[in-house]
C-alpha cells in the first residue's frame, strides 16, 4: 500500500502475510502481526519455507488499458480486459445487468460471444469467438470469463501455390511488444518465408493468441538489420514429435514496406536459389554484356538508347544500383557472368510492369525461367501488404515473340476471364514532332480527365475487357495516388508524371489521351515515356484520324525529345505494322498463373 493512504490508519493495521503473483502460481510467506505505520521492512530467514496457496494451469497476465466489446447475441456491453492467460481472459464489465442478460440460443447458451479487444489507440488487436466460463462479481464490479473457441483464423485464401517457407540456421528472432500485456517477446522462428512466419512456444511464456494482432514485429536475422513488419496471430497447433511442453504459432504478415519485403526476399531467394540475386547484388556492367549478347537490344531498339546512350545509362544505374522502391531486377549469375535477367518497375498507381526479360543458356538451367518464377514469387505476396498498393501485373511483348505470346498470352486464354487476365493489343508510331497539328476538326476538343468522366466509361463498359486495361492503367487513381507515386519517383531522382485526358466530340466521351512521361531508360522501349490513345468502343463511327492526330500533337508539346512513342488501342486507329501486345493480370488470380506457368514449364 502506498504511503501517502498509511496515513489515514490510526495505527491498528498489521502485516499478516505476503502474497507474491508470478502469474503461474501465488506464494504466500507468512509474517506473523507486524504493526504497519509509516514504514515497513521484513526480514525473512535463509532457511524460510514459504507455501503455495495457488498453482494455476497457466499463467496470468495483468492487461494494460485494454478496452472490451463484449457481444452476446443482439446485446453489446463495453468494458475492459483485467487480465489473461493462454487459457481464459477475465473481463470487467460497466454498468452492465449480467442477470438480464438474455441467451437466445438454448442449446449452447455460453458460445455465442463475439468479443473484440483494443489497444488505447483504438484499433482493434483480437477479435475472436468465445464461450463464457463463468460470471464473476465483487463488492464493486463484475464481469465475465471467457476462453477462445478458434486454434485457426485465415487472414488470406489458402492458394495452390505457396512462396517457400524454409528453416533457417542460425534461426531468426521474432521481437514484439505484446499488445495486451506490454511486455517483451522475443522467440524464434520455426519457419519463415514472404507471407509469415511460425514460432515453437511455451504458452504460458508467449501467450499468443489466434486472432491477435501485432502492429510492430522485428524480424532479427544475423548481421542484418531487423525487418519491421505488423502480423498477426492465424493458428496454434501442437508441435511435431510429441513435444507436450510447446505449441507451434503460425503468423500472418499483415504489410510490410517495399524496402523490408525486398529484403526479406533477398534472405530468403538466397537460400533456396543461390544463383538469384535481386538488385543492387550485382554489377550494372554484366548486365549489359548480357542485353548485348542476348540480342536483346535489337536494332529498333539500340537505335532509340544510342540516341539518348548516357540518360539511358544514368536511369539504369539509378534504377539497379540505387535500389529505389519503385524499381527491382532479378537476375540469375554463376560467378562474374549474368545469364538472365528480368526487370520490375512501378509503372501506374497499382500497377508493376514486368519487363527487360532476357537469358543465355547456363549449363542445362533454364535461367529466364528461373529469373521469371523469382519474380512471381516476389510479386505473389506483396500485392497483399497495403505498403505496396498493388492490384496488377503488366507487361509489354511484341507479338511475333515465342515466349510471352505462349507464357503470358497463353494464360490469358487459358484463364478466360476478362477481368482477370486480358491481351490488348496496341499500334505503334514514332511521333515526329514537326508535324503539328493545332486546329481540331469542329465539335471535337480535348479536356483533362475528370472523376465524373471516369465514373460515365466505367458504368458504360464495367462488364467488358476494356475495364482491366483502364484500371491497370490507373484510369480510376484519385489525384493523390497520382502523386504519391510522383513523389515516390522523386525520391530516388528519377520522374514519373502521368496526365489523363479525353477526346470528345461534341458532348461524346470518344477516347482517353495517357500522357507518361519518365526518364530515358527507365524502359528499354520507352513504353513508359509516350502517349497511349484508346478509342473507346461506342466512338468507332464518329472518331476521325484527324481529331487523333491533333489530340497527339497536342499532347506531344508535353515531351522535349523530337520524336514521341505512341501507342494506339484498338491497333486498327493507326495505320502502322509494328505491333505491341499489353498484357494484364489481376494479381488476385496470381495463384492460377503461377499454377498454370507450372504445368507449362515445370517451374
Amino acid at each position: 500500500m502506498p504511503e501517502t493512504r498509511l496515513s489515514s490508519f490510526d495505527g491498528n493495521l498489521f502485516l499478516a502475510h505476503i502474497a507474491i503473483d508470478d502469474g503461474k502460481s501465488i506464494t504466500v510467506l507468512p509474517t506473523g502481526r507486524i504493526p504497519v505505520r509509516q514504514g515497513l521492512s521484513v526480514a525473512i530467514p535463509v532457511n524460510y519455507t514459504p507455501y503455495r496457496v495457488i498453482r494455476r494451469k497457466a499463467a496470468r497476465y495483468t492487461a494494460r488499458q485494454i478496452a472490451a466489446t463484449v457481444r452476446i447475441s443482439d446485446e453489446e456491453l463495453k468494458g475492459h480486459l483485467v487480465e489473461f492467460s493462454s487459457a481464459a481472459w477475465r473481463i470487467e464489465l460497466e454498468g452492465a445487468d449480467l442477470e438480464g442478460i438474455a441467451f437466445h440460443d438454448p442449446a449452447e447458451p455460453r458460445n455465442n460471444v463475439v468479443i473484440t479487444l483494443c489497444a488505447e489507440k483504438g484499433t482493434s488487436t483480437l477479435q475472436a469467438r468465445c464461450r463464457i466460463l463463468r460470471f464473476w462479481r465483487d463488492a464493486e464490479r463484475q464481469g465475465l470469463v471467457v476462453e477462445a473457441l478458434e486454434d485457426a483464423i485465415p487472414v488470406f485464401n489458402k492458394r495452390k501455390i505457396r512462396n517457400p517457407r524454409i528453416s533457417l540456421t542460425p534461426p531468426p528472432v521474432i521481437r514484439f511488444t505484446h499488445p495486451l500485456s506490454g511486455n517483451q517477446v522475443e522467440i524464434e522462428a520455426a519457419e519463415i518465408g514472404s507471407s509469415g512466419f511460425s514460432v515453437a512456444g511455451s504458452p504460458d511464456e508467449t501467450v499468443l493468441i489466434p486472432g491477435l494482432v501485432i502492429d510492430r514485429v522485428e524480424l532479427s536475422f544475423p548481421g542484418v538489420p531487423p525487418i519491421a513488419c505488423s502480423a498477426q496471430v492465424v493458428h496454434r497447433t501442437d508441435c511435431p514429435l510429441g513435444d507436450t511442453e510447446k505449441r507451434r504459432f503460425g503468423f500472418a504478415i499483415l504489410d510490410i514496406s517495399i524496402e523490408g519485403y525486398t529484403r526479406l526476399m533477398r534472405i530468403l531467394q538466397r537460400t533456396f536459389e543461390p544463383c538469384i540475386r535481386i538488385s543492387p547484388e550485382f554489377s550494372s556492367q554484366g548486365l549489359w554484356e548480357l542485353f548485348f549478347d542476348t540480342d536483346f537490344l535489337y536494332p529498333d531498339k539500340y537505335a532509340l538508347v544510342q540516341a539518348n546512350r548516357e540518360a539511358f545509362r544514368n536511369t539504369h544505374e539509378k534504377v539497379t544500383a540505387g535500389d529505389p522502391d519503385v524499381a527491382k531486377s532479378f537476375v540469375y549469375q554463376k560467378g562474374n557472368t549474368i545469364y538472365a535477367h528480368i526487370g520490375l518497375v512501378r509503372a501506374y498507381e497499382q500497377s508493376w510492369l514486368l519487363h527487360h526479360h532476357s537469358a543465355r543458356p547456363a549449363d542445362g538451367r533454364l535461367s529466364g525461367l528461373l529469373v521469371l518464377r523469382h519474380a512471381m514469387y516476389f510479386l505473389n505476396d506483396i500485392y497483399r501488404y497495403p505498403s505496396a498498393a498493388m492490384k496488377y501485373a503488366i507487361c509489354y511483348f511484341r507479338p511475333q515473340n515465342r515466349f510471352p505470346r505462349y507464357a503470358f498470352g497463353g494464360f490469358a486464354e487459358h484463364l478466360n476471364e476478362p477481368g482477370g487476365c486480358s491481351l490488348y493489343e496496341f499500334a505503334y508510331t514514332l511521333w515526329d514532332k514537326k508535324t503539328h497539328v493545332v486546329c481540331f476538326p469542329d465539335g471535337w476538343w480535348v479536356t483533362p480527365m475528370k472523376e465524373n468522366h471516369i465514373n460515365y466509361i466505367y458504368a458504360r463498359y464495367s462488364d467488358s475487357a476494356l475495364r482491366l486495361l483502364l484500371d491497370s492503367m490507373g484510369m480510376g487513381s484519385s489525384p493523390e495516388a497520382t502523386m504519391a507515386l510522383e513523389g515516390a519517383y522523386a525520391k530516388h531522382g528519377l520522374i514519373r508524371t502521368i496526365t489523363r485526358q479525353i477526346l470528345c466530340y461534341e458532348d461524346q466521351i470518344a477516347g482517353i489521351v495517357l500522357i507518361n512521361r519518365s526518364d530515358p531508360g527507365l524502359n528499354f522501349s520507352d513504353l513508359l515515356n509516350s502517349i497511349h490513345f484508346i478509342a473507346l468502343p461506342d466512338a468507332a463511327d464518329v472518331i476521325t484520324p484527324e481529331a487523333v492526330k491533333t489530340a497527339i500533337s497536342i499532347a506531344c508539346t508535353r515531351y522535349p525529345q523530337a520524336r514521341v512513342p505512341v501507342l494506339y488501342f484498338p491497333a486498327r486507329v493507326c495505320p502502322s505494322n509494328k505491333r505491341y501486345a499489353y498484357w494484364a493480370l489481376n494479381v488476385a488470380y496470381g495463384d492460377e498463373f503461377m499454377v498454370y506457368m507450372n504445368e507449362k514449364f515445370k517451374l
